[in-house]
């Protein structure tokens, strides 16, 4: 058990935290205790979260770099709300910025670094397997935009499949 002091003012920010580094692990369910009340929050299965996981840990993306927090977090928004796609920018990464109390520059240049890392150190083959014709050493690595919508339209495909 580990006991963490938080003030009232800083809870919610506290759970989305611990709420993010426990998905990463597979947990489902997270017990807080403070002073006033008893917080249990059960984090309900999210669907192709594992895929998009895996998808991410197979063309390279190392998980510690914010990026690849980012990534899960666009893809999921894009899939709730396919019209989104259009204002990445605008709509997405504030969405992600404001979850994670940083800002949408931030957030792009995270998912870029995220994304360069895979096409320059990663598994070029899985990268082929995941993304096909749309990838190829002499066009370079996609957008941010180009490479989040390939994988809700990844994500979209195993789902008809199941």
């Amino acid at each position: 058990m580990i006991r963490i002091n938080v003030r009232e003012k800083n809870k919610n920010v506290v759970i989305n935290m611990i709420s993010s580094i426990i998905e990463l692990d597979g947990c489902e369910e997270i017990l807080m205790k403070t002073k006033e009340d008893l917080i249990e929050t059960k984090l309900p299965p999210a669907v192709g979260t594992r895929d998009i996981r895996e998808i991410l840990k197979n063309i390279g993306i190392p998980c510690h770099i914010l990026g690849y927090r980012y990534i899960q977090d666009a893809v999921a928004i894009a899939k709730k709300e396919p019209y989104k796609p259009k204002d990445l920018v605008k709509i997405i990464y504030a969405e992600i910025a404001v979850k994670n109390g940083t800002t949408s520059t931030r957030v792009e240049r995270a998912i870029r670094h995220a994304i360069e890392k895979a096409f320059t150190y990663g598994n070029s083959e899985e990268i082929y397997k995941y993304f096909g014709n749309s990838y190829s050493k002499d066009k370079g690595k996609p957008t941010n935009k180009e490479f989040i919508a390939m994988l809700v339209e990844l994500m979209k495909e195993d789902r008809n499949e199941n």
